[in-house]
């Protein structure tokens, strides 16, 4: 069975989370007119859902069909229904999908009449104002992988005695279809298990300080698995912290002795170096933790009482303090780290204790929440990822992880907040 409903604009994997949106237009093509009350009328409460939401269909799931609970007709004013009003549903024809298309510059498919099933008579019992959420089952064997489909539905009732908003009668529900997205491992780097080494992002490639504090490059790029190591400079232990920025590109670290930031600029490969050091704030951060990049020159510490603060570093010799970015309670999670979205927003991820992984939306530039429409979140995007040591991201779109138990390393290529993905075992 399909296992995750995923809204576009953020959501809980299995619970999709209804917003009453308008739609008016005409022939009941929804546009962006703030809602009004529907009083003492009938209406469909996913009549505004077109354009904002979309639903994911996995193709490649053992159980192929997939069921979604996403139909509510509603009574509108203050009084529930005083007697049972029927309520039928009728799936419109693809000259609705025309017009729909039409008016957004889309090109969705009408969804296959075989591949789907819904409920066409239900009831608004008396005492109550809604039909409840009824269900929609998918079987998608059907449909073509890689491909835009929508569902119009209008609901109708043979009760000539209440009114139906006209307006919000018709509901366009959108489906996306393609492959579950997944990890696979690209390789094991026995060292890991010591607690004293580490790994990190260095350009496309991979970066391990062992335990003796040498820097070994492990190239990735577009490999499927880690190419051969080589040792590209040493004198790395003990450090606090340590990560590459690829804004810079330059190593940022906090050796154990001083607790000072120092910046030291890099070269990339095949001909990987490390330069000589600068201090770039010269008194001791030992409360500064969990150090990682964003995207402009911008990176990210958690300070004090577990607040999230942004800072960049100027011609690799100046820390600049741009401002707390997170307030308190970010201590709860395990492991943050940046990626750069094709949207109008880049994220954060965070793993949690309750074993999932979490989003949460900046606006671009990575200095403040996402103030759009859809929110900051956060949005569950995956679980089974506590089992990791550590997460990070190349380029700013490919997550990686790491086991200490093993040493092994899984990689989720171009990692999209709108899927949810499970942890590879």
């Amino acid at each position: 069975m399909f296992q995750v409903i995923k809204r576009i604009t953020g959501g809980i994997p299995g619970l999709l989370l209804l917003l009453f949106f308008n739609s008016c237009a005409k022939e009941n093509i929804p546009t962006d007119e703030p809602v009004k009350e529907s009083a003492s009328q009938l209406y469909f409460v996913q009549s505004g859902l077109s354009g904002n939401v979309t639903f994911r269909l996995y193709t490649t799931t053992p159980n192929p069909d997939t069921t979604f609970h996403i139909f509510t007709v509603f009574l509108g004013g203050q009084n529930p229904a005083s007697k049972d009003i029927p309520i039928q549903f009728e799936v419109l024809d693809q000259a609705a999908v025309d017009r729909y298309n039409q008016q957004y510059f889309t090109s969705y498919a009408l969804l296959p009449p075989s591949s789907y099933q819904l409920q066409r008579s239900v009831m608004i019992r008396a005492g109550n104002t809604s039909t409840g959420t009824q269900p929609l089952t998918i079987d998608v064997s059907q449909l073509a992988e890689r491909k835009n489909y929508l569902l119009p539905v209008k609901f109708t009732t043979t009760d000539p005695s209440l009114p139906i908003d006209t307006v919000r009668q018709v509901a366009y529900f959108l489906f996306n279809t393609s492959p579950e997205p997944a990890g696979a491992v690209i390789g094991t780097i026995p060292q890991l298990m010591d607690s004293r080494t580490t790994l990190f992002d260095f350009y496309d490639d991979l970066m391990l300080v062992d335990t003796v504090g040498d820097l070994w490059v492990y190239p990735l790029g577009n490999r499927e698995t880690l190419g051969e190591p080589y040792k590209v400079a040493g004198g790395f232990a003990n450090m606090l912290e340590i990560f590459h920025d690829n804004v810079s590109n330059s190593l940022v670290y906090i050796p154990a002795a001083t607790g000072y930031l120092v910046n030291a600029p890099t070269t990339a490969p095949p001909a990987a170096g490390v330069k000589a050091p600068t201090v770039v704030f010269p008194a001791a951060l030992f409360s500064y933790r969990k150090w990682f990049s964003g995207i402009n020159g911008v990176i990210y510490s958690m300070v004090g009482n577990d607040q999230m603060w942004a800072y960049t570093i100027s011609n690799y010799t100046t820390l600049n303090g741009q401002g707390m970015v997170g307030g308190g309670g970010w201590s709860a999670y395990k492991h943050q780290c940046f990626i750069s979205e094709p949207a109008d927003y880049d994220a954060v991820l965070a793993t949690y204790d309750t074993d999932v992984l979490y989003a949460y939306l900046m606006n671009k530039g990575g200095l403040s929440w996402y103030t759009g429409v859809k929110g900051a979140g956060p949005f569950t995007i995956g679980d089974g990822f506590l089992k990791y040591d550590k997460l990070f991201t190349v380029r700013r779109r490919d997550l990686i992880c790491f086991e200490r138990k093993d040493g092994r390393i899984a990689r989720y290529k171009d990692i999209d907040i709108n899927n949810f993905y499970h942890a590879i075992d």
